[in-house]
Formats: structure tokens, sequence, C-alpha cells
């Protein structure tokens, strides 16, 4: 019996871990979502920056 209580501390354990990993993971998404607007917004940014350059460059 003491055998079977360990597995079942271990089980709750491993439980407990998963949990706090979906949490972090939650957190971090939900983070993932108030950064990422910027971002690409930045990147987009710098796409057409380069776009621009091209077309200079070519007009040139």
């Amino acid at each position: 019996m003491r055998g079977f209580q360990r597995v079942r501390v271990a089980r709750r354990a491993r439980l407990r871990r998963i949990g706090s990993i979906t949490l972090n993971l939650k957190s971090y998404t939900a983070r993932w979502k108030t950064y990422t607007p910027r971002v690409i917004s930045v990147a987009h940014r710098t796409q057409e920056d380069e776009r621009r350059a091209c077309y200079n460059s070519r007009t040139v």
C-alpha cells in the first residue's frame, strides 16, 4: 500500500507540474498576443522600406 501511495503522490506532483506549465503557456500566449501586433507592424514597415529602396535603385 505504501508504494501505491507514493505513486499517487508522484502522479499528483506531475499533474501540478503540467498545470503550472499550462498556466505559463497561457500567460506567455497572452504576452505574445499583446506584443505581436507591434512586432508585425515594425516588420511590415521594414519590408515597405526595402521595397521603396529597391524601387528607388531601379529608377536611378
